[in-house]
């Protein structure tokens, strides 16, 4: 029976081990990526310096390539090098080239209309004249 459990204990070890040595990272040259990740880059980021290129490795997931920029945005590949994630520290651009566009400017306020009657902020809703406040 103690022999049974050693050697079920060494397999799973084993199995552990062989999993576990599948997930690897490893650095690359923006040169290294996939033709496709490449052109996207060229035509989306033509401005911006690839700081760096990472290939992701993973047991169930497959082979991925994240790609960091100097502008803050992060970019991940998958093997083909199709575009399947981004991430940008930057605020949200308009137009079709992120590279290029201008940010959004925030919103306006809308000015208060000065005619309408001053609220009393000691006032209760049941004071302001509704009759009942809606329930939260």
């Amino acid at each position: 029976m103690k022999k049974t459990k050693l050697i079920l204990l060494a397999m799973t070890c084993v199995a552990m081990l062989s999993l576990s040595s599948c997930d690897s990272k490893k650095t690359l040259t923006k040169e290294e990526l996939p033709a496709a990740a490449q052109a996207y880059l060229q035509q989306n980021f033509p401005t911006a310096n690839v700081l760096l290129v990472r290939q992701e490795s993973e047991a169930f997931e497959g082979k991925e390539f994240e790609v960091k920029l100097d502008n803050g945005v992060e970019l991940k590949f998958d093997a083909d090098g199709q575009l399947i994630d981004l991430d940008q520290d930057t605020p949200i651009m308009t137009g079709g080239n992120p590279a290029t566009a201008a940010p959004v400017a925030p919103a306006a306020a809308t000015p208060v209309d000065s005619a309408a009657a001053p609220v009393d902020p000691s006032a209760t809703p049941a004071d302001s004249g509704n009759a009942a406040a809606p329930a939260v």
